[in-house]
């Protein structure tokens, strides 16, 4: 059982952190941000905001809801990129439950 239990731990040490790649999708085109998303299963993506002058805006974007914590889920977004204004990809949202128990998605 003790050896288990260190190989588990050892283990645990051993392994790299899953680090999340961030990008600036203002010179990529969709499909390529859509494909990155997809592949890694999240990336975080950064863009200048169209109201503030030189400030980024950015958000963890997720290919489907197995990526986002329990009570969340992957709420459809937009990014800007090079080529569209508009770029669909998904967020993690919290989820909005009803006094029923269902729960709605917007």
């Amino acid at each position: 059982m003790r050896a288990i239990l260190l190989a588990g731990l050892l283990t645990m040490i051993v392994l790299p952190a899953q680090a999340i790649n961030r990008y600036n999708v203002n010179t990529m085109q969709c499909r390529d941000v859509q494909t990155i998303v997809q592949q890694q299963g999240a990336a975080i993506l950064r863009y200048p905001s169209k109201r503030v002058q030189g400030m980024t805006l950015y958000d963890r974007y997720v290919a489907n809801s197995g990526w986002c914590e329990p009570g969340e889920w992957a709420k459809p977004g937009w990014v800007p990129t090079a080529d569209r204004a508009k770029c669909p990809v998904r967020h993690c949202e919290d989820i909005d439950y009803w006094d029923d128990g269902h729960f709605r998605r917007f």
